[in-house]
């Protein structure tokens, strides 16, 4: 009996030991700040867009991974995609703008686009806004 209370404490730690070295999860993270002039658009298109370099985006996160993007808004960090609604005082109107994101090995990509899928009007006096991502190798 006494055998059986020690025998079961090393089991379940050496059990603990095996299954903690088999998941290993790195979570890498990145603040991008996104200004007025890093928003291009193309004839065509119709959103604005910002890319940047990220090299922890490797096929080997597209493979067995993830990427995760956020914006700061009012103080809070919301997932994207997100939407938020753009007051204009100089119009006293109120918009919707849809903002998301895309990624590929190498690099992150964020898009700011109108709710009823036009291009935004007024980009080039859009406050700057900060972006997290987050890769989980």
């Amino acid at each position: 009996m006494k055998a059986k209370k020690i025998l079961l404490p090393i089991l379940a730690c050496i059990v603990l030991a095996i299954t903690s070295g088999c998941s290993k999860e790195v979570t890498l993270s990145y603040e991008y700040d996104v200004y007025p002039n890093n928003w291009i658009t193309q004839a065509g298109l119709n959103y604005y867009y910002a890319t940047f370099a990220n090299s922890d985006i490797t096929p080997s996160v597209a493979a067995n991974g993830m990427v995760v993007a956020y914006v700061l808004e009012d103080g809070r960090w919301n997932q994207l995609p997100y939407v938020f609604p753009y007051y204009s005082a100089a119009e006293n109107a109120t918009w919707g703008e849809n903002i998301r994101f895309d990624w590929r090995t190498g690099e992150v990509t964020f898009i700011i686009q109108d709710l009823d899928g036009g291009l935004p009007e007024g980009m080039e006096s859009i406050d700057p806004m900060r972006f997290k991502v987050c890769v989980v190798r």
